[in-house]
């Protein structure tokens, strides 16, 4: 008996209807960021946090601190020995080598895992803001109830198991807000 709806408006205005509404955004931010512009993602954020639902809960790849990482040199070098180089060449042209930041390069491996559909995924951008950056675009009308950053163990075991490197920070978000 739970609807599920395509229709932001009808979304919304079913929700009124209860208590306890809650918009669940599972893998749904990096997916506005990929295919969406400036526009419709300024309009995302306005629609989300004047929804007026009492919970908003976030589980996506939103990482905390990645930028902070500075010496992975030796990493992309086992990986640049491992991957197709076409589809490397194609990545980096697209998003910049794997050296121009440490997020840039982990998203590369997490957009590799899906080489058989190479032409949707890589148009992803897994990564396409930090924790900190989301924390700045939390209206004042919610606040963080839950918050935990970590690295997706299936993914970071993959990526240690292809190339025998280390995840070195958390990549992923889950995170409950609450009206207030």
């Amino acid at each position: 008996d739970v609807p599920f709806f395509s229709n932001w408006s009808e979304a919304v205005n079913h929700s009124k209807k209860f208590r306890n509404s809650c918009v669940l955004l599972s893998s749904v931010i990096h997916e506005v960021y990929s295919y969406g512009n400036s526009k419709s993602i300024s309009k995302f954020w306005k629609d989300i946090f004047g929804s007026d639902f009492e919970y908003i809960v976030i589980r996506d790849t939103i990482p905390k601190g990645i930028d902070t990482i500075k010496n992975y040199k030796q990493d992309v070098e086992k990986v640049r020995k491992i991957v197709d180089p076409v589809l490397l060449a194609d990545y980096e042209k697209r998003w910049g080598t794997l050296e121009s930041s440490y997020r840039n390069f982990v998203r590369f491996l997490f957009v590799y895992r899906y080489k058989d559909d190479w032409e949707r995924e890589s148009m992803e951008n897994y990564m396409p803001l930090t924790y900190n950056t989301l924390i700045r675009k939390i209206s004042d009308s919610y606040r963080v109830i839950y918050d935990k950053s970590f690295k997706y163990a299936p993914v970071a075991n993959d990526i240690n198991k292809s190339y025998g490197i280390d995840v070195r920070k958390d990549t992923h978000l889950k995170m409950i807000l609450r009206k207030k």
